[in-house]
C-alpha cells in the first residue's frame, strides 16, 4: 500500500509518501509571516491553498508516482489550527483515494518509533505547543508529564518575537546561542511535568522588554 500524507496544522504544509518501508518523498512549504509576528491563521491558511497542488506534485514526481497510484490518503484532522486544518483537508476531499483522519500528535510518535524500530519506548514529545512526556503502555499512548503552561516550542516563537527575530525562531535562537554566552534562567520541575513560563518571563526581562 502507498499512503500520501497531508500536514497542515500549523505554518507548514507538507505531503509525504510512503509505501510501507521507505519514505518516498517528501516535500513541504513553510508559511513565513513578517518579522516580530506569529502565524495568523487565516494569512495561513491562505498560503496553504496556494501551494498545496505544487506540493503535492513535487512529491509526487520525487517518488517517481502519479496520483492514481496512491492507494490511501492520510491527512491531519488535529489537533491543530482549525482554519490551517480546513485547508488541507479542503483538498484532500476533493481526490479519490480512500482517506484516513490522523492525530497530529500520535503520528509525531509513530514515526519516531518506526524511525528507531522501538516497539514501547518512552518519547519526550516537543512541538510547538506540546511538551510531554509519553510511553506506549498496553496498547496506547500514555502521558505521564507535560507542561503546565506553554510548550517550549510556543515559548521560543514569542521570545523569538520579542527579539525580533524571523518565524519559525528555534533555528536563529540555535544559531545565536551558539556565539552567545550561558545565561542562567530559572525553571520548575514538578515530579514528571515541568513549566517554561518563568524561562521565557526572565529571557525577556533580558532584553528590556518586560517591566
Amino acid at each position: 500500500m502507498i499512503a500520501l500524507g497531508i500536514e497542515s496544522t500549523a505554518h507548514t504544509f507538507g505531503a509525504g509518501i510512503f509505501d510501507g518501508k521507505r519514505i518516498l518523498a517528501e516535500v513541504r512549504s513553510v508559511y513565513r509571516p513578517e518579522k516580530g509576528w506569529g502565524i495568523v491563521p487565516l494569512e495561513a491558511a491562505k498560503h496553504h491553498r496556494q501551494v498545496c497542488q505544487e506540493v503535492v506534485d513535487k512529491a509526487l514526481s520525487q517518488a517517481g508516482l502519479k496520483l492514481s497510484d496512491i492507494d490511501l490518503l492520510a491527512f491531519s484532522r488535529g489537533p491543530g489550527l482549525p482554519l490551517c486544518l480546513q485547508a488541507g483537508y479542503e483538498w484532500v476531499r476533493k481526490q479519490k483515494p480512500e482517506k484516513i483522519g490522523v492525530n497530529h500528535c500520535i503520528a509525531h510518535l509513530e514515526i519516531a518509533r518506526w524511525l528507531t524500530g522501538f516497539s514501547d519506548p518512552v518519547c519526550v514529545y516537543v512541538s510547538g505547543a506540546n511538551t510531554q512526556i509519553v510511553s506506549w503502555v498496553s496498547g496506547k499512548y500514555r502521558v505521564f508529564g507535560e507542561t503546565q503552561d506553554i510548550g517550549i516550542g510556543n515559548a521560543l516563537d514569542k521570545f523569538g518575537r520579542e527579539a525580533g527575530l524571523s518565524f519559525p525562531a528555534g533555528p536563529e535562537i540555535e544559531k545565536l546561542a551558539k556565539k552567545g554566552k550561558w545565561v542562567e534562567l530559572p525553571y520548575t520541575v514538578k515530579g514528571m511535568d515541568l513549566s517554561f513560563s518563568g524561562i521565557l518571563s526572565q529571557a525577556k526581562r533580558l532584553l528590556g522588554k518586560e517591566g
